[in-house]
């Protein structure tokens, strides 16, 4: 370490610049002067503050996100091969069992205790 950093160590600094105290008639005047400075930017965003407003200000950015995810979306759609000779259903793609699948289509409402035993079919 520097040997003239360690000498100043043992003597406390002086922060007393820094206190607001220090100058009472200028810290009881530093409010309204923060609030005069303040006035034009509070009135603005008071002016904005409905619903419809803040939308409208997110609808560029919004628009150009969309279309940027719509543009990788299709290259990537684009560019992945298809299988042609397997075809998948949108239940099994899903994860839903082939029994639940017939139970939705049939024209007859489950029982309860059709409806138990589908859950006792799986593992």
């Amino acid at each position: 370490m520097n040997r003239d950093a360690d000498a100043d160590q043992e003597r406390p600094l002086d922060l007393s610049a820094l206190d607001p105290m220090a100058d009472p008639a200028h810290f009881a005047g530093l409010g309204s002067r923060l609030s005069r400075a303040a006035a034009g930017e509070l009135a603005r965003r008071r002016a904005r503050l409905d619903v419809w407003s803040c939308l409208a200000a997110w609808r560029r950015p919004v628009l150009a996100t969309a279309g940027i995810v719509a543009v990788a979306a299709s290259l990537v759609l684009a560019t992945v091969p298809q299988p042609a000779d397997t075809r998948t259903s949108l239940a099994e793609a899903a994860g839903v069992p082939g029994a639940w699948v017939q139970l939705a289509r049939g024209s007859q409402t489950p029982t309860p205790e059709a409806l138990l035993q589908l859950g006792t079919d799986q593992p």
